[in-house]
């Protein structure tokens, strides 16, 4: 079975929800088991929720990929890392050789339904609709900041670690994706509500550079409905190989 169990429709895709006036009403797919964070407004999610939940019997990470090479941080690389869930994407931040950074965030909002909608939909009055759709921003990391990057690959070793932690006997939740890529090094890691100590603490360090470099600040811009190939696309081919 593909890790990308069921993905989010596309931007702007329209998802109803169920709203009575002034409540509010949480919902899971699988009672009793974790569901994908949402978002912050501005930034994809820093942390992960605990690797192995207490009194879960957990499995050890499968070995780490045989790769050519050693990875070098002080020659030039690649990243990206993917956090969010196989239902609904991936928010990303993706680093090229020379800092620039691409970044892709999802969005949501509530709005009224139209009159049209609410009849194909039977709506009751007290309904509304919630739509999600992501958003794209780009910024150069400044020498300093690739210096504090390079650090940080370096203190995650990434080659060290497996290249699947997942948590047996959990379904959708959390997972993350990271990549990074050096000449013949092309190395993946995916996470499935379990998630490595040294990989959570990079994701930290990783957010506080580009905040530091200007994240927060920054524009961004919704991407149109429908565009492909997906932001998240590639980074899920590459898990389906990994897993299956």
């Amino acid at each position: 079975m593909s890790a990308r169990r069921l993905l989010w429709p596309g931007c702007g895709t329209l998802v109803l929800v169920i709203i009575a006036v002034g409540t509010l009403a949480g919902c899971r797919d699988h009672p009793g088991q974790p569901q994908p964070p949402s978002p912050a407004a501005d930034v994809p999610p820093a942390h992960a929720p605990d690797a192995a939940p207490p009194g879960r019997a957990s499995t050890p990470p499968a070995p780490a990929v045989a790769l050519t090479g050693a990875l070098d941080p002080a020659r030039p690389f690649s990243l990206e890392l993917g956090r969010g869930s196989g239902r609904f994407g991936l928010s990303t931040i993706a680093i090229d050789e020379r800092g620039h950074v691409v970044l892709h965030a999802e969005r949501k909002g509530q709005r009224k339904p139209t009159a049209k909608e609410r009849r194909e939909h039977d709506l009751r009055p007290d309904e509304n609709i919630t739509e999600g759709w992501w958003e794209r921003a780009q910024l150069d990391l400044p020498p300093a900041s690739m210096d504090e990057l390079r650090a940080a690959v370096r203190v995650l070793d990434p080659l060290a670690l497996a290249a699947v932690h997942k948590e047996p006997g959990v379904y959708d939740g959390t997972q993350w994706v990271f990549r990074i890529q050096q000449g013949q090094i092309d190395h993946l890691i995916y996470c499935d509500n379990r998630f490595p100590e040294t990989l959570k603490a990079f994701a930290t360090t990783l957010d506080g550079i580009l905040d530091r470099a200007g994240r927060r600040g920054l524009t961004f811009t919704r991407v149109p409905e429908g565009t492909k190939p997906r932001h998240d696309d590639v980074l899920w081919e590459r898990v389906d190989k990994l897993v299956r």
